[in-house]
């Protein structure tokens, strides 16, 4: 591939025409071409333009397959809206706007980034790949340049196949000097373990400033970064491995990068001075959770507290509206005919910080309790003001009730009398009667967004992964069998406060 007007500092471009589009000013630019803000003349929303100047045979390949580049959508990726083409030679991409600027700006302005930090930006894109790997889709050019940040802080993979379609051809296998693949520069094409590769680079380059060397030449990342854990050194040194076979795979780097280092939000700074105010993200923050394929291990108890904590850390963080909050909360499935209705206690009493002073006469509501299996956390993260936050409570009731046998957990976590809880209870009492509880249980979310919201009822759409777990028997102990990880699942919950409590009442 080869530019067939390349534009610097010292030869500008002149604002592009692309039909349906009114564009702003000039972004950045690379290789593969120049990036403008934009707005779309029919929705008035603000999107990216990024120009590429191609050989027709690359054009045409571009038209081609970014019919399915088109079809991905994912919270950590940017979406690819439209391909519109200018001339034989010519093509603009439609992109999300991604006003938070790129990794290598922010390391630009603040300098290598602390580890929960790089712990927030890699595990998410980490679980982004694993996704894509899964559809075919090799990124093929995972760098700091291409790892942006959304309005709320999420961060995003940009160029999303773009560098295997016209940037690494027969011709030009460079790269980005520092994380392309070795395999890669020595002739093959990219497979999914470049994306590893270059996704750890991007995290070296995170923590210490600078890209990685080459192998035999690359000191430990430890000296360089001295406050890095040595799990998460470990982890991104792995990646690096010339050997794609010793490399780990998306997946698996997703669940490690989260458990080698306490998760942190990421300190996002103004990186672009002549950005307009509209477009600038001044100082959000955001704190990413737990990637979907998360299994909780023999520490189950300890990882349980641990994700709680990280969410309640985050309830200050919820910039409002559908906070795209990656917690977990899970539906178990059971037979139809299983799923019954089941008598329903009423609910537990809600936390004293969520009441209402009461009237003169009215008697008081009594001190809150909590079954001693629930941790007060618990109850904090449902009484929050947002139903996104609660999530994560109300799976680690359900994941309580299935591994200890007791129905308080799903009382408390669902509605009195609602469909959830009367299948909870089915699933619960299906149990017991095969003298089977759940051990090592835990439920991850891949994505949530907020469908509607009305005073104190949400509808939340979330897609969800089951974790691996154990099926022990209750009358010693004896391992059954290893359930594996479920593939994400998507659900449709209907969340009420009542008392105070954010509670599930349908899952649909």
């Amino acid at each position: 591939m080869r530019l067939s007007a390349r534009v610097t500092p010292e030869n500008p471009a002149k604002a592009p025409q692309v039909p349906g589009y009114t564009t702003g000013r000039l972004l950045g630019f690379g290789g593969a071409g120049e990036v403008w803000s934009a707005t779309d003349d029919a929705t008035g929303a603000r999107v990216a333009l990024k120009l590429l100047h191609i050989s027709p045979e690359s054009a045409r390949r571009v038209l081609r397959e970014s019919t399915l580049l088109r079809r991905i959508e994912h919270p950590h990726v940017v979406r690819l809206r439209a391909v519109v083409q200018l001339d034989d030679t010519s093509l603009a991409l439609v992109l999300d706007h991604a006003p938070g600027g790129t990794l290598t700006a922010l390391v630009g302005a603040r300098g290598a980034l602390d580890p929960g930090e790089v712990v927030t930006i890699l595990s998410p894109l980490a679980g982004a790949l694993a996704d894509l790997h899964t559809r075919g889709v090799v990124h093929a050019d995972v760098t700091p340049g291409n790892v942006l940040f959304a309005e709320d802080g999420r961060p995003l993979l940009s160029d999303l196949g773009i560098a295997s379609l016209i940037g690494l051809d027969d011709t030009d296998r460079q790269g980005t000097p520092g994380y392309t693949d070795p395999v890669v520069l020595a002739g093959a094409g990219p497979t999914p373990s470049t994306d590893v590769f270059g996704l750890c680079a991007t995290g070296w380059f995170a923590l210490t400033g600078r890209a990685p060397q080459p192998a035999g030449t690359r000191p430990p990342l430890m000296p360089l970064a001295p406050h890095t854990p040595a799990d998460l050194a470990a982890l991104i040194e792995r990646g690096l491995d010339p050997s794609p076979h010793r490399r780990p795979g998306a997946a698996q780097l997703a669940v490690r990068f989260f458990d080698a280092a306490p998760a942190a939000p990421v300190r996002l700074v103004p990186t672009d001075p002549g950005a307009a105010a509209a477009e600038v993200v001044t100082h959000r923050l955001r704190s990413q959770a737990p990637p979907s394929q998360k299994h909780v291990d023999d520490d189950t108890h300890s990882s349980r507290r641990r994700r709680l904590a990280l969410a309640a850390g985050a309830a200050a963080l919820v910039l409002g509206g559908a906070a795209a909050l990656a917690v977990g909360v899970g539906s178990l499935t059971a037979d139809e005919e299983a799923v019954r209705a089941a008598a329903a206690p009423a609910p537990l009493p809600s936390p004293a910080a969520s009441a209402r002073p009461a009237a003169p006469g009215t008697p008081l509501r009594p001190t809150p309790t909590r079954p001693a299996c629930v941790p007060q956390e618990v109850l904090d993260l449902m009484a929050a003001p947002a139903p996104e936050q609660a999530l994560v409570a109300l799976a680690d009731l359900r994941a309580t009730a299935f591994a200890t046998g007791r129905r308080e957990p799903l009382e408390l976590a669902n509605v009195r009398q609602s469909p959830a809880l009367a299948a909870d209870v089915a699933i619960l009492e299906a149990l017991e009667q095969q003298g089977i509880r759940l051990k090592d249980l835990a439920f991850d979310i891949v994505d949530v967004d907020t469908v509607s919201r009305s005073g104190d009822e949400a509808v939340l759409a979330v897609e969800v992964v089951t974790g691996r777990h154990q099926r022990v028997r209750v009358e010693d102990g004896s391992v059954v069998d290893q359930q594996p990880a479920s593939p994400p699942q998507r659900s449709k919950l209907t969340l009420r406060r009542v008392d105070g409590l954010w509670r599930v009442s349908e899952v649909s």
